[in-house]
């Protein structure tokens, strides 16, 4: 196997906190919600809402997600045997959830502060772990890894999932899974919001406490996170600790906790 072959297979261990993934970098006015094309991208804010449960775009068939908490909808598209929101987590309410003062950011940094209507919030632990729509809840690494799958696993899936229509600074990808991811950048625990437009990092409820294997006497409390980033057509997991502003995609529910669809004539209790 080819040194570049062996590369691109490799699935990275990434660190928040690392000079990798923290790296500042300087990015490009974004751009505000009226400008956005709504193609393969559509606003939680309730404005330019394009999609609804017959909305085919691009050959892909989209259905529409309803907060009641707040009134918000959002893009959902089924992948696989999956139903994701085809965009992020936009709840902000912290009156309702007070878990959520002091936790969430609006994506994309200082230009979009009064307006996470395009790249939804950042949030950390605390404020994210509980905070899907009734129904919905947080992917676990595995639900991601089943998504990239669909897309020729990890080596590859980062050039489907990405959003062809903005919020990249330079290739973005073909967004041929209908699951728009945008890059968001994440919110370092030293209050700086990094990598805009180069890098989306989404949280799992993946979660630990993991020992130093160089000393047993030490260790770290963090979670996996699932990275797509603008010029790699991989995808990949990383670790961040808890204070980090992530962005969230919740994956549809369903009465046995896994994120599948049951048609008529399985067995959920069958192995597979």
């Amino acid at each position: 196997m080819s040194y570049l072959l062996w590369a691109c297979c490799l699935l990275f261990l990434l660190s928040c906190s690392s000079d990798e993934l923290s790296s500042s970098v300087a990015s490009p006015q974004s751009p505000r919600i009226e400008e956005i094309p709504t193609k393969n991208l559509t606003s939680s804010s309730g404005t330019n809402v394009a999609s609804s449960s017959s909305k085919v775009d691009d050959g892909i068939a989209y259905g529409q997600l309803l907060d009641s908490r707040d009134g918000k909808s959002y893009r959902t598209v089924q992948i696989g045997e999956q139903v994701w929101m085809a965009e992020n987590l936009n709840y902000g309410d912290s009156v309702s959830t007070p878990s959520l003062k002091g936790n969430t950011w609006c994506g994309g940094g200082d230009s979009l502060k009064n307006d996470c209507g395009i790249y939804g919030r950042l949030y950390t632990w605390a404020a994210g772990g509980e905070l899907c729509p009734e129904g919905w809840r947080m992917p676990s690494m595995e639900d991601f890894m089943t998504l990239a799958k669909n897309f020729g696993g990890m080596a590859f899936a980062g050039e489907a999932l990405k959003s062809d229509a903005v919020g990249w600074r330079k290739l973005g990808g073909s967004n041929a899974s209908g699951f728009s991811a945008l890059g968001a950048g994440y919110r370092h625990h030293d209050g700086d919001i990094l990598e805009i437009n180069n890098k989306g990092v989404f949280m799992t409820s993946s979660v630990g406490y993991r020992k130093d294997p160089m000393d047993a006497g030490r260790g770290s409390a963090d979670m996996d996170v699932f990275v797509v980033t603008d010029d790699l057509v991989s995808a990949e997991f990383g670790r961040c600790v808890y204070s980090e502003g992530l962005s969230i995609r919740c994956i549809k529910d369903d009465e046995y906790g896994e994120g599948r669809i049951i048609t008529e004539g399985d067995d959920p209790g069958e192995d597979e």
